[in-house]
């Protein structure tokens, strides 16, 4: 609140109270106008947090023939309403310093789902159908001719942690009791270690492991390599129906896969190996080619 007091022309003092409103509609004391400077910046600071929302919103749904998908379950479908509701509550989540209001929200809304605007990154993308694994990309979309495809690969947690050493002890003792000969430890190592340094490369050859009797540790190394690939991205099967059957799409989706109890004569060549890409189905959907990294 301002005052300013002049006296009339009879002595008697004037006074004159201007009172100003702050942003939330409360009575601001003791403050000037904003000036145009001021007002500038706060317009920048809502364009700003507007931005962010919808950038944070649209890299984690997809949109195809009117529906809405989220990227972590693209098998169903939500409508623009439920988009809104689920947004709100993950924005709320992610962001609590911000103070969300019903216009500002009502304009993040139309920003990142009605309006046609040129900001790629700030609209939910159109989907073009397809899924692929594509190591190394730790973007959850694939960009193609103006439409997104879904990307199946997550970045491992474990790669985040910082260690100062390799202590591989424990792995070379366990391959030991696994495997007598240091020849078949050597080409094992090194096969697991090009393919961990090449992820986004196909490899042209896979391991077969076979043993005499049960309990020889071939499921608990595949277990450990599973873990090295990352959960997200391998998947354990009980023989290569699943991989060579007609509905393949589950499982070529994935970096790494193990299969177990596989009858010798069932494999009578390589599994894809030299195929660039690959035939992809899944139940409902239409058949596709895709790369694989399989």
């Amino acid at each position: 609140m301002k005052i300013d007091s002049s006296f009339s022309a009879d002595g008697y003092e004037t006074v004159d109270i201007k009172t100003y409103l702050n942003g939330t509609g409360d009575v601001c004391r003791d403050r000037e106008p904003l000036s145009q400077t001021e007002t500038s910046v706060a317009k920048e600071s809502v364009e700003e947090i507007k931005s962010k929302l919808a950038r944070f919103i649209a890299e984690r749904f997809v949109r195809r023939d009117g529906k809405f998908y989220r990227l972590e379950n693209p098998s169903v479908s939500i409508s623009a309403t439920d988009l809104k509701r689920v947004s709100l509550h993950q924005v709320n989540c992610a962001f609590p310093d911000i103070k969300l209001t019903d216009e500002l929200w009502a304009a993040v809304c139309a920003h990142v789902i009605n309006d046609t605007h040129t900001v790629q990154g700030e609209s939910v993308p159109v989907w073009d159908g397809t899924q692929g694994c594509n190591p190394g990309e730790t973007s959850g979309l694939i960009w193609n001719d103006g439409m997104a495809s879904l990307n199946t690969w997550k970045r491992p947690s474990y790669r985040h942690l910082k260690v100062d050493g390799m202590d591989d002890t424990l792995f070379n003792e366990f391959l030991e009791r696994i495997f007598p000969q240091q020849n078949d430890r050597a080409v094992l190592k090194d096969w697991l270690a090009w393919n961990l340094q090449n992820e986004g490369d196909k490899p042209t050859w896979a391991i077969l492991l076979y043993s005499q009797t049960k309990g020889t540790g071939k499921s608990t190394l595949g277990r450990l390599f599973s873990l090295l690939f990352g959960d997200e991205n391998s998947m354990a099967l009980n023989g290569i129906s699943m991989l060579t059957g007609r509905f393949n799409k589950p499982v070529l989706t994935r970096k790494f896969i193990t299969c177990e109890e596989v009858k010798l004569g069932a494999v009578n060549r390589p599994l894809f190996a030299g195929d660039p890409e690959v035939r992809i189905l899944g139940y409902g959907k239409e058949q596709i080619w895709k790369q694989i990294f399989t």
